[in-house]
């Protein structure tokens, strides 16, 4: 294949508990830089890192994204060791797209790479699309039934 043609292999991280515009947003700004593949989080690591279960189990998260999103885009559970990041090694990505609020994980992944623990992958931060309005833990108490 001629390199000039190559699509970029774009890979995002996240728990889509509650599917919400930012989400939305988030999921389109990253399909710009390429063939999209949604990780979601294991609901152990979503009750490690937000200290409570996700509303809406794994199964249940990743068959709604496939639903919204279409066949374009591949979605995967995560390790179900937090922090091994397999999903990483076995499919390369060219580009991590993060959330604004994914800080820690930008660190992480940045600390991984730097000690030859993970590949070079470039990392790129995307924009909020209104935080204040459409952030999942605004959201949990308002919405009611599934999806």
């Amino acid at each position: 294949m001629n390199r000039d043609s190559h699509i970029p292999h774009v890979v995002v991280f996240g728990v889509f508990d509650v599917l919400h515009p930012g989400h939305l947003s988030f999921l389109n700004q990253a399909a710009r830089y390429g063939t999209l593949m949604v990780v979601v989080a294991r609901d152990s690591t979503v009750l490690l890192l937000k200290k409570k279960k996700p509303r809406f189990r794994e199964r249940v998260r990743v068959a709604h994204l496939k639903r919204e999103l279409g066949k374009g885009t591949r979605v995967v559970l995560g390790d179900r060791v937090m922090g091994n990041y397999t999903v990483l090694k076995r499919y390369t990505p060219d580009l991590i797209c993060l959330g604004y609020d994914q800080s820690a994980l930008y660190v992480d992944l940045r600390g991984r790479m730097r000690e030859g623990n993970l590949p070079r992958i470039s990392l790129r931060r995307l924009r909020a699309h209104k935080p204040h309005h459409f952030h999942s833990s605004f959201l949990i108490s308002r919405v009611k039934g599934v999806y």
